[in-house]
């Protein structure tokens, strides 16, 4: 395997630590109603969730409850990972010129003659003997 690629499970880990990171709420139970109804909204209390809930019971006022909005959705931590290792993939390949472009000898450099005619070298003089 080449250097610098990870292996299977240093991958592997790597996502698990990722989808962990991305969703903490799995690890404890929610304390809070998710959705108050109006009434208790408007007034900032906390509401018993039940339906209708226990004020607007006491009260005789109209239960009215928004419709949850539609929430966002995340990209598991593997799809993201992947998304990342494409882009790094195309990088490396705009980095990395193919075979088939490289110069022939390795270490030699080349000068084109435009770049050579706008820099042109003397030679120096041999001293000594």
């Amino acid at each position: 395997m080449p250097e610098g690629v990870p292996k299977r499970k240093e991958t592997e880990d790597t996502v698990k630590e990722l989808e962990a990171a991305l969703n903490p709420a799995k690890n404890y139970p929610r304390k809070r109603v998710a959705v108050a109804c109006e009434v208790c909204r408007l007034r900032k209390t906390r509401c018993d969730a039940k339906r209708p809930c226990g004020f607007c019971t006491e009260s005789g006022i109209e239960f009215v409850y928004r419709q949850p909005s539609q929430p966002e959705k995340h990209n598991s931590a593997s799809e993201v990972l992947l998304r990342i290792e494409e882009r790094l993939a195309r990088l490396e390949d705009y980095i990395h010129p193919s075979r088939s472009e490289l110069v022939d000898t390795p270490g030699s450099f080349r000068r084109t003659s435009v770049d050579a005619a706008s820099h042109p070298t003397q030679p120096k003089a041999f001293v000594g003997g």
